[in-house]
């Protein structure tokens, strides 16, 4: 969800600020940060890299809850009161035992190993999912700006609640994003929940792709015969793949990225989610017994693969081919996003994880974002996944503890925070949610089976 920095405004950038001036009641403070909105809406200047813009930014709102069935608002922040402890429920809602009920009907449906009511962290990330399903699929969050489908925030969502145990839900995911794919076109950057349409003109994104591939396997893995019923997802999505890596360089094509921003060079953000998707589309036909889903996906991975290699490889894996600095898409070349890593990229992590580091003991999108001093939460979780399937289990236990003491007073994760430690922008934000949950899955698969009776 990262925005455009450097000179030009963005249309992420405009619509955000277009969203806090029209919630003032919502966002309530943040004076300095509106009058920058105005500023920059009016000239057209967005504040030069290094300046400080994001130094202010408030906390959008607390969590979003249920006034009643159907009804779901923002919480301002300062608000958390007006909840009820430990549910994305407001104390004065419509049938408030009914809806409290239903919540923990949901998450009593949950597979055994997230033990729910022992677990806070993990609880709190499913609650967040939850409050933010809506027509089919997850919306990034709740504030107006960000209130639409992104195929990689879903795509994450479905794999969060396939692993959790919510198959049903995670196959919504996968039949809404073939719903909205066309025939030989990328996905838009975004949708509108209501009519599934793109809300504005920004550039389609080829990794949207990759991430519906790599969604696909991972809940069929858990729910067989997902990949069967979405047959024409898979096959849309890998014809595509094809026709849109480079015949000479093997790379894949220009597009804007998790940045949010247009592009002029192939990043390791779109590299990155398309060699993960082609790997997926590789185990799910070889699984399905689809052999030329299975031979077709390889061919094309190994020849990305040894394309990033050799294209990104000698700059260590930084965000362009002739470097940029790295950039949070170094985790897409390890696990758990692939069984094996990228030849080289594993060697890479502690000095891209060293780079992007922030004052609050988070990470940035990159070693060249803006230097605001801004943490951002699906960047940090993104690494401590990494870091757990990689076995670096002290440094991942160190981001986890970081995502949870960072959490808003209501207990949902935030999009950022600040250099002093507090919660910032919208909340609670999907795409770290299900990252949490992918996290907790994956240390419940590392740990023993317990042994039986002798």
């Amino acid at each position: 969800m990262a925005e455009q920095q450097d000179g030009d405004v963005s249309r992420r950038a405009v619509l955000t600020w277009a969203g806090l001036l029209g919630a003032g009641a919502v966002v309530g403070g943040g004076a300095a940060v509106r009058a920058g909105a105005v500023e920059a809406l009016q000239t057209g200047a967005w504040p030069a890299r290094g300046a400080n813009v994001n130094t202010s930014l408030p906390l959008y709102s607390e969590t979003v809850a249920l006034r009643s069935r159907g009804l779901r608002e923002l919480v301002p922040p300062g608000a958390a009161r007006t909840l009820v402890p430990g549910s994305r429920v407001l104390r004065g809602a419509t049938d408030v035992d009914a809806l409290l009920a239903e919540e923990q009907e949901w998450l009593a449906r949950a597979a055994q190993w997230t033990d729910v009511d022992n677990d806070d962290l993990l609880r709190d990330a499913l609650l967040d999912l939850r409050v933010l399903l809506e027509a089919g699929a997850s919306v990034a969050g709740w504030s107006p700006s960000w209130r639409y489908v992104w195929p990689r925030d879903a795509a994450h969502v479905a794999v969060a609640l396939a692993a959790a145990g919510f198959s049903i839900e995670a196959e919504l995911h996968l039949e809404w994003l073939e719903d909205v794919q066309q025939e030989g076109e990328w996905f838009e950057a975004r949708y509108d929940p209501g009519t599934r349409a793109s809300p504005d003109s920004r550039a389609r994104q080829l990794d949207g792709l990759g991430w519906a591939l790599w969604a696909t396997e991972q809940v069929d893995a858990v729910a067989p015969g997902a990949a069967e019923r979405r047959a024409l997802l898979v096959r849309r999505s890998l014809d595509v793949l094809s026709a849109n890596l480079d015949a000479r360089t093997g790379l894949p094509a220009v597009s804007p990225d998790y940045w949010e921003r247009p592009e002029r060079r192939v990043t390791l953000g779109t590299a990155g989610p398309v060699l993960v998707g082609l790997r997926a589309a590789q185990r799910l036909g070889t699984r399905a017994a689809v052999p030329d889903v299975a031979a077709q996906a390889e061919m094309l991975a190994d020849r990305l693969e040894t394309a990033v290699v050799d294209h990104f490889g000698p700059r260590r894996f930084q965000r362009y081919p002739r470097g940029g600095g790295h950039c949070a898409s170094l985790a897409f070349l390890l696990p758990p996003y692939l069984e094996v890593a990228v030849p080289g990229a594993d060697g890479a992590f502690d000095e891209a994880r060293a780079s992007m580091a922030r004052p609050g003991g988070g990470l940035a999108p990159g070693a060249g974002w803006k230097e605001d001093g801004i943490s951002w939460t699906p960047e940090t979780a993104m690494f401590a996944n990494a870091a757990l399937a990689t076995g670096r289990g002290d440094e991942a236990q160190q981001s986890i503890d970081w995502l949870d003491r960072h959490r808003t007073a209501a207990g949902s994760f935030p999009e950022k925070v600040r250099a002093d430690g507090s919660p910032a922008a919208v909340a609670p934000l999907a795409w770290t949610a299900a990252l949490v949950v992918i996290a907790r899955s994956i240390e419940k698969a590392a740990r023993p089976a317990p042994r039986g009776n002798a």
